[in-house]
């Protein structure tokens, strides 16, 4: 299966990373290795996950956070990583952005 990461995923981590960061150092930095390695694996569960719209969302629940991506034929294409605890029209227009 081939992957796609969007630079709106390398986006939303590194903001994500740099919040925990502020909150205490190194907190971020084992955000990002669990969620690399969430991005790692993801391919081995494609298509198992809830949808939303044209989206399939991969929970990562020690985070509070969900995995987009849409997934046609043998092309995994990972959109978004955003943290479910933002506001709701936020996060439906940061996804409508990401078609």
């Amino acid at each position: 299966m081939k992957v796609i990461v969007r630079e709106s995923v390398y986006s939303d981590l590194r903001e994500t990373v740099l919040f925990y960061e502020a909150q205490e150092q190194g907190i971020g930095l084992t955000y990002l290795a669990h969620m690399l390695n969430e991005i790692e694996h993801l391919p081995n569960f494609a298509g198992t996950h809830s949808r939303l719209g044209k989206f399939y969302r991969a929970l990562v629940k020690k985070h509070h956070t969900a995995i987009f991506y849409i997934l046609t034929n043998d092309l995994l294409d990972i959109r978004r990583v955003i943290d479910l605890r933002r506001n709701p029209k936020w996060i439906r227009r940061a996804l409508k952005r990401s078609l």
